[in-house]
């Protein structure tokens, strides 16, 4: 067993794969036309679900062995796992692998009312669990795989095409918080146990706007340097990166939608000033705020 995988950072590396990654987010559409019947070790550097569309994948783990077929998807939780993906009769090996971060997670569980079950569910290992096929599941699948497939072929529909991959996450949560409650419920503790996350931090991702770190961390009762070094553990961003982040997602989402000048936006949104705003705005999305309402923007388009 010497090949080794970093999942989602190799996914670009390997053949007759199509995949996209994000801060927060990555997936892909993988297949595979020989069975790798030796165990591959790969990495997960953040928290997975593999959806198997045909073939069977297998897993081996320390508290036994998993086996997942066409139709069923295996959730694992970021760590190092051995897997082997089997061919059946003619069709290839083919899955779609869906790769998020706690930030993700949390700030989806954060909007609804999964972390209310939390304290009603009894504690099971919950590392890994599989999916049942499901009319509900195959839709999500396929999805996925469509969304994919149209940013491959239309690469500069991205930043249109992100915040619906988003919402699909947070589909596929909301169902996998209904389905199977108990066990998906006791996965997401079991990060906010490891990470020693309450209740009060989680609130914190819940869709309100902050003025800066100094607001979040007397929401939680700590000192700014505490609260900045725990949010980074926890979710891989400062907070002040955080607060950008949604500032960004707002714009984005007025200069999509309004008649607003790039002035009057970048007030809206809380940026310092508005050549900050432009400059990182370029950096972030390779175009200047202008240039990218002028492409989007209906107002603009008519």
């Amino acid at each position: 067993m010497d090949l080794i995988f970093s999942f989602p950072k190799d996914l670009q590396k390997i053949f007759n794969n199509i995949s996209f990654t994000s801060d927060h987010f990555a997936f892909s559409v993988y297949t595979q036309e020989i069975s790798h019947i030796k165990p591959v070790q790969v990495y997960t550097s953040m928290h997975s679900l593999i959806l198997v569309q045909s073939g069977e994948k297998y897993i081996y783990t320390k508290n036994g062995n998993y086996k997942i077929s066409a139709g069923q998807g295996l959730f694992l939780k970021s760590d190092s796992y051995k897997l082997s993906n089997i061919v059946t009769g003619d069709n290839p090996y083919k899955a779609i692998l869906l790769f998020f971060d706690n930030t993700l997670l949390i700030e989806t569980i954060s909007k609804s009312n999964i972390f209310h079950m939390l304290n009603d569910i009894k504690n099971q290992e919950s590392d890994i669990f599989t999916l049942n096929t499901s009319k509900i599941l195959v839709t999500i699948t396929e999805s996925f795989e469509t969304y994919i497939h149209t940013i491959n072929n239309t690469p500069s529909c991205v930043y249109t095409i992100l915040p619906l991959v988003k919402h699909k996450f947070e589909e596929l949560f909301l169902y996998l918080s209904l389905e199977y409650s108990d066990i998906f419920c006791e996965f997401v503790r079991n990060i906010m146990k490891e990470h020693d996350l309450n209740i009060d931090m989680i609130s914190l991702l819940d869709g309100k706007e902050y003025l800066n770190v100094s607001e979040m961390a007397k929401i939680i009762n700590t000192d700014q340097a505490s609260f900045s070094r725990k949010f980074k553990s926890i979710f891989g961003l400062s907070p002040k990166n955080w607060i950008d982040e949604k500032r960004f997602d707002r714009a984005i989402a007025l200069l999509q939608s309004s008649n607003k000048n790039i002035q009057e936006i970048c007030l809206e949104c809380g940026f310092s000033s508005p050549s900050w705003f432009i400059e990182r705005f370029k950096k972030r999305y390779n175009q200047t705020p202008k240039q990218y309402q002028k492409s989007k923007n209906l107002y603009f388009l008519s």
